[in-house]
């Protein structure tokens, strides 16, 4: 027996891939294990069998273990090809038919290597002695140089795999696939310089040194970035374009696998191999786990939040140890926006964003206790609602609510809960306050509403009414009813005086935008009562009469000044609008119990004696009386004091045009009755 000082290299190396089975076997770190272990098996029976080849002196022993040494290269061969396919993403092409079809050739030759002295077709042998150790010298057959030509095929597939992978991969996959090459290439060299007897390599092989030299690399690489696991294309392209960040950490928390999108929420391209805890320590804590868990991550300043929903996954080997840990970050910022926009709609009224009616009820359900009486409601309705819709529109409407929303918001407190109750109704839920602070809540929202102001210059105004719960035994939706009572009774109160200030203001406002003048309407009353007189109407109808000639434009106010001003020709969009003045106020005059007797009167008063009028198209006598009259009264007035499109006419003018239309605009009798009205007052006046 001999013992070179190769022989230690030999054997270092052979406890090294001793040791990197173990490892791989007992920990399983990658899928691809079983190929692993094959790889570090026949690294194992190659270098034993190199060893035993160089400590023995007899020849024939040497020759034996150099047959054994040829298994554990056909391992190596066999089983770096597979792990390059699995290691790419075609374990699919990995079957049990290929697996044979591809170790018929290897088979054959070591059945050529193993008897070789029967044919001496792999490999002619000799022994030589140098410097008192004994070494085999080596000319390769023709089986040797087959076997070796198809092994270096085999090889040279697995590098197109690899080089393939290394090109597209990602790049914390192109690492691995770099490094991989690297090691796997520096074995190959020195097997070729051993094959063509170049350097000093002539009566050992240095390949299986070499190998376990690059599997001690690899096996540092296994520990500290899964080097060894599989990652097929499917998944590679899925965690690449992922909408999801994903981290994956090995066991000790390390970063060894990150996609672009996390590269993007950490801020950094510099992480491989770093701690999680010191790279991102103020949300490491969210990222680590050892079991299964779903939390949310809020990252950024607040001008650029961002929450991220971290489901932390585990992955644990056979027996249930924890090996590594995968951790997705998504987006939830937007979804989260419209979870809490929804939140705010489920509990707030859209339009005046105050709480709305189910969250007032939960509140009383929750403030409904001791420590909080005594507890009052404050119930209230918006004023005047209903003429503005038919006045103004909807939107208008709306505004008026947005408006005492507002004021009432502003003039309670915080703590108070402020809601829209349903249509133009609102509530308000005091806590601790007595009824006699509660009034003086009341008193501060409606002198609010009066000092504010609103789009048309309407008047804003709110029926309000008080009740205080002292008792917890008194129950609330009887507080809520006495509220609402004197709500009611408070309303009615005021609803005469609001309608007349409402259209008292909407009067003004027509006289501010027209030729509706003061002085028109004090002549039209003038006329209207001495027609009124002569055509022997009651006082009460000339007292409407009177109401009609103040009023019967009044539908005008929502009509633009741009048409009510204008000198030229109406187009037929803009006399379509002018025409619906009658019925804008009609629908004035019917919202107020004042009115509601001459609503009739307006509506009609554009009505002509022979049916060719507006908005009903009547006919004769079918227009009200006080319509055919004010029709005749106002369209005198107009003819002689003019208007932007009508040049003033004189008195004669004016009666020839009245006759003239007698039996088409105007009523024929009337007519003739207006005329020795107007003839009179004239002689007068002479």
């Amino acid at each position: 027996m001999q013992f070179p000082l190769y022989t230690i290299f030999l054997i270092v190396g052979m406890i090294i891939a001793m040791i990197f089975m173990a490892y791989i076997f007992k920990l399983k770190p990658a899928e691809n294990y079983k190929i692993l272990i094959t790889l570090a098996v026949g690294c194992i029976i190659w270098l034993l069998g190199n060893i035993l080849d160089i400590i023995s002196t007899d020849f024939g022993l040497k020759i034996f273990w150099n047959h054994v040494a040829s298994l554990g290269v056909v391992m190596v061969t066999i089983s770096f090809f597979f792990f390059a396919l699995e290691y790419t993403g075609r374990k699919d092409w990995v079957t049990t038919s290929r697996i044979i079809y591809i170790s018929i050739i290897p088979a054959i030759w070591l059945i050529f290597d193993f008897t070789n002295q029967l044919h001496g077709l792999s490999l002619q042998y000799g022994m030589e002695k140098i410097d008192d150790y004994y070494y085999l010298t080596k000319e390769y057959g023709i089986t040797f140089w087959i076997y070796t030509a198809y092994a270096y095929i085999l090889v040279l597939h697995s590098y197109i795999y690899l080089v393939n992978m290394f090109l597209s991969a990602p790049s914390y996959i192109k690492k691995k696939a770099g490094f991989i090459i690297f090691l796997s290439v520096v074995p190959i060299a020195f097997n070729i310089l051993y094959l063509i007897d170049l350097g000093p390599f002539k009566y050992f092989d240095p390949t299986p040194v070499s190998l376990t030299v690059s599997i001690l690399f690899f096996l540092f690489g296994i520990t500290s970035y899964r080097l060894g696991e599989i990652v097929p294309a499917t998944r590679d392209a899925l965690i690449e374009n992922i909408r999801d960040g994903v981290i994956v950490l090995d066991r000790s928390d390390r970063i060894i696998e990150i996609n672009p999108i996390a590269q993007k929420i950490i801020k950094s391209t510099k992480f491989l191999g770093k701690d999680i805890k010191s790279f991102w320590p103020r949300y490491s804590d969210y990222l680590i786990g050892h079991s299964a868990t779903d939390r949310e991550l809020t990252a950024g300043t607040s001008g650029n939040k961002k929450i991220y929903d971290v489901q932390v996954s585990p992955y644990s080997d056979y027996r249930g140890d924890h090996i590594s840990t995968i951790v997705s970050l998504r987006d939830i910022t937007e979804r989260k926006k419209t979870e809490e926009k929804l939140r705010y709609l489920s509990f707030h009224d859209k339009m005046t964003g105050l709480y709305n009616r189910a969250f007032f009820e939960e509140e009383l359900k929750r403030l409904d206790v001791d420590r909080e009486l005594p507890m009052s409601v404050v119930m209230g309705d918006a004023d005047g609602l209903k003429l503005i819709n038919d006045t103004f529109g909807y939107e208008k409407g709306d505004d008026l609510l947005i408006n005492i929303g507002r004021i009432i918001k502003d003039t309670c407190r915080m703590e108070d809960i402020v809601a829209r109750w349903g249509g133009d109704e609102y509530a308000i839920l005091l806590p601790r306050t007595s009824e006699e602070t509660a009034l003086e809540v009341v008193e501060r929202v409606e002198n609010n509403c009066t000092n504010a102001s609103s789009p048309d210059s309407m008047p804003i105004s709110i029926s309000l009414g008080v009740a205080t719960k002292t008792d917890i035994s008194q129950a609330m939706k009887e507080i809520i009813r006495q509220a609402e009572d004197r709500m009611r009774s408070r309303k009615m109160l005021k609803t005469e005086n609001i309608h007349s200030l409402m259209i008292m203001s909407l009067r003004k406002t027509l006289e501010e935008k027209s030729y509706e003048t003061e002085e028109h309407i004090d002549r039209l009353k003038k006329i209207a009562r001495k027609l009124g007189k002569k055509v022997d109407l009651s006082s009460s109808q000339i007292e409407e009469l009177s109401l009609v000639a103040v009023l019967h434009d009044i539908g005008k106010v929502t009509i633009a000044d741009s048409i009510l001003l204008k000198a030229g020709k109406l187009t037929k969009k803009e006399w379509k609008t002018m025409k619906r003045h009658p019925e804008i106020g009609y629908k004035i005059a019917i919202s107020s119990p004042q009115l509601a007797t001459i609503a009739e009167f307006i509506l009609y008063h554009h009505e002509w004696w022979d049916g060719n009028g507006y908005p009903r198209g009547l006919k004769g006598k079918k227009i009200p009386l006080l319509s055919r009259i004010i029709s005749i009264i106002d369209a005198y007035d107009v003819m002689i004091n003019g208007r932007p499109y009508k040049e003033p006419m004189t008195h004669e003018e004016v009666i020839k045009e009245l006759k003239r239309c007698a039996g088409i605009q105007f009523d024929p009798e009337l007519v003739k009755n207006f005329t020795q009205v107007i003839q009179k007052d004239l002689s007068k006046t002479l």
